[in-house]
């Protein structure tokens, strides 16, 4: 037999060419036939064995004695001229020996793995960006030369990874031979983990010969995320996010689609939770059917839950209601649903696990107690203040047979977070006790339920009582007591309260009329905010936005009316039923305008307030008027960012994608625009930054470099100005795609 013993590492063959390995350092071998006592050659430099070669190497001779017949021969290589110590390559043959011819037999050596050493071509990737890193594994032998070829290892290496989150992703756990281990990458999905290590192991070799390569992601500023964990990002629903000073009208430029998904209808802003392990950051939203959460950088959802319906509702989110809260300390997300009766609705208050969307504790009955025939609904967000969480509910929506079905109470209802035990409940119209009495009515619509102040006082903006009506369709049912007046007791009122609702601090009744029939439900969700610092106002202040159009902002020490404006056309469908957005860095106050009918004031559009709430400092117009096309077209609440961008959702009607432009007339998509909060001036060239499948109710969330916009289909869209991340085509609410929740209406 011949070796040929390479000069350097190198794919060699024997005599009739198999590619084998042989280790540059082999110096001798061990031949056992059929088990007998193996023969040792010599096969170092200056053996008589070997014969120098000027290409490469030497090729040695091998003498070895075979009776004829099925043979079995046991061959190892060596670095010793003795053939002992650890093999450098090693294999079984088995061949048949004919008497009295030639017999060749191919001995294929494979390769011995001694030691193994990872490195990846990128360590320290940067969080939020999706990559596919080359993982070099270096096999050596126990001479230390690298295993190449394309023969098997004797002792095939495995691969290990201590992520389990699913972040990091192998191309190859089982390397078989050098062209496997030549081949190795990992997948990294962009999320916020703890550093990865990868390993190796194989048959013979002691943890002290294996080197791992160690994956540490990096924060960038795309991945600078705080909570936004609630509905405005803050209590006092200011909209306003301090640490987004990436997101500036110059960097809108670059604005662009890093995921867009269809996960159900929706009437919920998107939560952001960054105290989740393997995640930089959660995205945790309420659908039709339940509640989800989604990775912030890939859209990968992580976990879902469904939840009861509400029955009897005839529009709204018929499943779960209004926007989620997150309280970060408890790692528990809230939401409000159905009780699972199929006939009698009482809304229900679910704690869940915000890492994995078990259900923590026993979910909470909101209305436990109801006197005949009453119905109630919850439409609005979740607060989360004083250790509480605070839920406000309302009646059915405007349909047949009537608006504001009789009879009905509305409420705000505040349950310990940690408990989950119910602690109080405030009834704008209704005074309980053992002779309960009162008035139907004064619900709470705005999307974002309650605020609170730094003080912990809440305040909540009520609709009207239950009034009587010249057909009786809404005259009040036994025992509630029939009116006249749609602002009595505390309905049609900004209310302050005490933390445990025990208390009415302070309240104020708009008296003014847009010409609508004073019908002034307050259907925004007052903001709570304090200007001194830039505008030099001494007074916190309030501003509360009603279906009438108006905008009322009040001196939240007095409750006294600081300014008053005209936003839209009154209707009782509520064209603007969002609310303003505060920033401090500005010191203005955002509210959107929808039409330019009389009585408002400006065309549709945004306006900036400031000093002190007593002046408009620009208005800017874009998206087409609400009153040009039918049905209820809202615009979304403001939302603003540290670097000076104000976002706002409005319908788009006669899209082009191309252009983005929107059509005055049809009313068939929603638009999100991004406007410069110091000057009015709209970005992006005039026209939208993005275009979805429906109308959007609820304002874009904003965190470090990236903005969430949820539709009403549930067409879910993450848009970011970092260069870093690949764009991605828009599908424009491609409802082909099955959502996760059926679509129970909006």
């Amino acid at each position: 037999m011949s070796i040929t013993i390479p000069a350097r590492a190198s794919n060699v063959s024997a005599a009739l060419g198999h590619p084998q390995y042989v280790s540059v350092n082999t110096q001798s071998a061990t031949i056992a036939v059929n088990g007998t006592t193996p023969v040792v050659i010599d096969l170092a430099a200056g053996s008589l064995n070997c014969t120098p070669q000027s290409s490469a190497g030497r090729t040695c001779t091998i003498a070895v004695s075979a009776p004829t017949g099925a043979d079995t021969f046991v061959e190892n290589t060596y670095a010793t001229t003795t053939g002992t110590g650890t093999p450098l390559s090693q294999n079984t043959t088995r061949a048949t020996i004919v008497a009295g011819q030639p017999n060749t037999v191919k001995l294929v050596l494979d390769g011995v793995v001694a030691s193994i050493s990872l490195a990846l071509a990128n360590a320290t990737p940067s969080e939020g960006a999706v990559a596919t890193i080359p993982l070099t594994v270096t096999v050596l032998d126990s001479s230390n030369a690298a295993i190449i070829g394309s023969d098997p290892f004797a002792n095939p290496i495995s691969l290990t990874d201590t992520d389990t989150s699913g972040a990091t992703n192998l191309s190859n756990a089982t390397l078989n031979s050098p062209s496997d281990a030549g081949a190795v990458s990992v997948a990294y999905n962009g999320a916020a983990i703890p550093p990865a290590v990868f390993s190796a192991s194989a048959t013979g070799i002691a943890a002290g010969s294996i080197a791992p390569a160690t994956l540490t992601p990096t924060a960038s500023n795309s991945t600078a995320f705080v909570d936004w964990p609630t509905y405005a990002y803050d209590s006092q629903r200011s909209g306003f996010n301090p640490t987004t000073t990436g997101i500036t009208p110059q960097s809108i430029a670059s604005i662009h689609i890093a995921w867009q998904k269809t996960i159900g209808g929706s009437q919920s802003q998107p939560l952001i939770a960054t105290n989740t392990a393997g995640h930089s950051a959660l995205l945790i939203v309420a659908e039709y059917g339940g509640a989800a959460a989604f990775d912030a950088f890939t859209g990968a959802q992580v976990w879902i839950h469904s939840l009861p319906v509400q029955p009897g509702q005839s529009c709204g989110a018929a499943g779960t209601s209004g926007t989620p809260v997150y309280d970060r300390a408890l790692n528990a997300v809230f939401v409000v649903a159905g009780n699972g009766s199929s006939t009698t609705n009482i809304p229900t208050m679910y704690k869940l696990d915000a890492a994995t969307g078990a259900t923590i504790g026993t979910p909470v009955d909101l209305t436990p107690t109801l006197e005949p025939g009453e119905a109630n609904i919850a439409h609005s967000g979740l607060t989360l203040a004083n250790g509480f969480v605070y839920a406000g509910t309302g009646s059915n929506c405007e349909g047949a047979p009537a608006p504001d079905l009789p009879s009905w109470r509305g409420r705000v209802v505040a349950v310990d977070a940690a408990t989950m035990t119910q602690l109080k409940t405030f009834y704008p119209t209704w005074v309980p006790g053992s002779a309960s009495t009162g008035y139907g009515g004064g619900g709470v619509w705005a999307w974002g339920g309650v605020s609170a102040d730094a003080g912990g006082n809440i305040y909540v903006g009520t609709s009207n009582a239950e009034t009587n009506n010249s057909t009786g369709t809404q005259t009040a049912q036994p025992p509630f007591l029939t009116t006249d007046s749609e602002n009595i007791e505390y309905a049609e009122h900004l209310v302050k309260l005490s933390g445990d609702l025990s208390t009415v601090e302070g309240a104020d009744a708009p008296t003014f009329n847009f010409a609508n029939g004073g019908d002034l439900d307050y259907a925004g969700t007052p903001v709570v905010y304090q200007p001194s610092a830039v505008s030099g106002c001494g007074a916190p202040l309030t501003a509360t936005i009603g279906k009438a159009g108006e905008l009322v902002i009040n001196n939240s020490s007095t409750m006294a009316e600081n300014g008053t404006y005209n936003l839209s056309v009154p209707n009782s469908g509520a064209y603007n039923i969002g609310n303003a957005a505060y920033s401090t860095n500005t010191g203005y106050l955002y509210a959107a305008i929808t039409s330019a009918a009389a009585p408002a004031m400006f065309p549709p559009g945004l306006i900036a307030i400031g000093n002190c709430g007593t002046s408009i400092i620009w208005n800017t117009q874009f998206g087409p008027d609400a009153t040009l096309y039918p049905g209820e077209a809202p615009r979304s609440a403001p939302t603003v960012t540290a670097g000076g961008v104000v976002f706002l959702a409005t319908p788009c009607t006669n899209s082009n994608p191309t252009t983005g432009s929107c059509g005055p007339v049809g009313a068939l998509n929603g638009a999100v625009w991004a406007i410069d909060a110091r000057t009015g001036a709209v970005l992006d060239g005039g026209k939208p930054v993005l275009i979805t499948g429906d109308n959007i109710r609820m304002a874009p969330s904003a965190d470090g470099l990236w903005v969430y916009v949820l539709d009403d289909s549930g067409n879910f869209t993450a848009l970011t100005v970092d260069p870093a991340v690949q764009a991605v085509a828009s599908k424009l609410g491609n409802h082909h795609v099955a959502p996760l929740f059926r679509y129970r209406g909006k």
